[in-house]
């Protein structure tokens, strides 16, 4: 299985919360590597700009994840290359290490020649993207407009409700996913319970952006585990509905079992043709719209 170290980035703490987050882009990374079954050391990041000549070396994640794919002999995994760097001189480093660049975006490792595309790419949409942010805000300004807008500190608030609510969906589904392949899980007390979780399954996410988990707890494993044991009922209750369907069940016994309850109650409305649209088979049923 081949290895790859992770590495993901926002330009500032704002973008992180408005744009593309950092736990968005981690479990773009996690669900790649699930699919083509890429070994993931860990993952790294950075919150700050990549588009500087220099940004690279005062990048605590970047030479974090560098020196790890070095040492691991592992490729660097990024959701696109701008995310990486917006400036080519982090080639140099990359070229003599012969590190290999995996950009979830493309799909695909990076030969040397399309990662220099691609960064050189990145620089001109950011060269660009300043210069228009520079234009707009000189327009703004000339015609009296106060930069900045503290309005919408609600919307913020909204979606870091948001973030918290798929982050504890995502801690849900983990939590149930290893309960449902854990032997003898029922039996087990609850602080055997919390044990096995601690020694080989997934600890309490907090934060992916920080890459903060902690172990579980008596306490905080309760609600969590509640829930994560609906969500395996809805499971199986889901799997023998699909069961029963696709065994030819009837609602109706006896010798009539092929003829539908509504049949029965008026023979007039029966249609032979097997082919009747739906509409034209029931649409003058008494109890039409009732069901």
């Amino acid at each position: 299985m081949k290895k790859v170290v992770g590495y993901i980035r926002v330009s500032t703490p704002k973008q992180g919360e408005e744009g593309v987050s950092l736990d968005e882009q981690a479990h773009i990374l996690r669900g790649y590597c699930d699919f083509k079954k890429l070994k993931l050391i860990t993952i790294h990041e950075d919150d700050g700009s990549a588009a500087g000549a220099q940004d690279h070396l005062m990048r605590e994640g970047y030479r974090e994840a560098i020196r790890i794919a070095r040492a691991e002999g592992a490729m660097i995994l990024v959701p696109s290359v701008d995310r990486l760097a917006r400036h080519p001189n982090v080639l140099p480093e990359i070229f003599e290490n012969d590190l290999q660049v995996i950009s979830v975006s493309d799909g695909r490792r990076l030969s040397r020649k399309a990662l220099q595309l691609r960064i050189a790419r990145a620089q001109r949409e950011r060269d660009l993207i300043s210069r228009r942010v520079r234009e707009g805000a000189a327009r703004a300004k000339s015609r009296g407009v106060k930069l900045g807008n503290s309005k919408n500190l609600i919307l913020a608030q909204r979606k870091g409700a948001i973030g918290n609510l798929v982050r504890a969906d995502r801690k849900l589904k983990e939590l149930a996913d290893f309960i449902q392949h854990a032997p003898g899980w029922e039996d087990l007390t609850l602080k055997g319970k919390v044990d096995l979780l601690n020694s080989s399954g997934p600890l309490n996410l907090v934060s992916e952006k920080r890459a903060e988990r902690k172990p579980w707890t008596t306490s905080s494993i309760r609600k969590p585990l509640q829930k994560a044991e609906t969500e395996l009922g809805l499971r199986k209750e889901i799997a023998e509905n699909e069961t029963g369907a696709s065994s030819g069940f009837s609602l109706v016994d006896g010798p009539a079992a092929n003829a539908s309850v509504c049949d029965q109650r008026n023979p007039d409305l029966l249609t032979n043709d097997p082919n009747a649209p739906l509409e034209m088979a029931y649409k003058d049923h008494p109890d039409f719209g009732k069901f």
